[in-house]
């Protein structure tokens, strides 16, 4: 896939450009995408055109008229239940015309993710041995922080940080997948 969204996430997009590669103008040019239940569209944004119906799931964007060589970028921005299971989403837009009746598809997939959660507890390991036994107390106050290490190298990047319970026992949750 080339995209991934985290269930539970907000503020997801994805893009579907739409090229007259004709020699001449296309009028009444009309996107559809009957987007999956899976991703909840909450907008889509376009320098040329508007949603026949914005309140319904899918969508069908109307552009007037594209001269030959324009091309449109619609930016669909979407969110995740956290419901979602962990799932790969196809999705498919068509595109139609009155030059071009019949729909020329397009599909594109999205990988749903569950989110990470990573737990812990900072204590004291009495018999140096690396585990924790019973009877060793907790370390409450330790500000533990989580930071992302980038796939091509570079510095982590700080992600959430957290602080012991009283316990010596900490949580972070709902974040993205990756190495930390």
């Amino acid at each position: 896939p080339e995209e991934t969204a985290t269930a539970g996430s907000t503020g997801n997009t994805f893009t579907i450009v739409v090229s007259n590669t004709g020699s001449s103008t296309a009028d009444n040019v009309h996107v559809t995408d009957t987007v999956p239940d899976e991703l909840d569209v909450q907008s889509v944004t376009a320098s040329l055109g508007s949603d026949q119906d914005p309140s319904d799931q899918g969508i069908d964007w109307l552009i007037p008229s594209l001269g030959a060589g324009a091309s449109v970028t619609l930016t669909v921005t979407y969110n995740v239940g956290a419901d979602v299971d962990s799932q790969l989403v196809d999705n498919t837009a068509g595109v139609y015309s009155d030059e071009e009746t019949s729909a020329v598809n397009d599909s594109d997939d999205v990988q749903v993710i569950a989110p990470a959660t990573l737990s812990g507890a900072v204590y004291v390991d009495v018999n140096n041995n690396g585990v924790r036994d019973n009877g060793e107390l907790g370390i409450p106050g330790v500000v533990i922080t989580l930071e992302r290490l980038p796939s091509q190298g570079g510095n982590p990047v700080f992600v959430d940080q957290t602080t012991t319970s009283g316990d010596g026992s900490y949580s972070f949750t709902t974040f993205d997948a990756g190495t930390y």
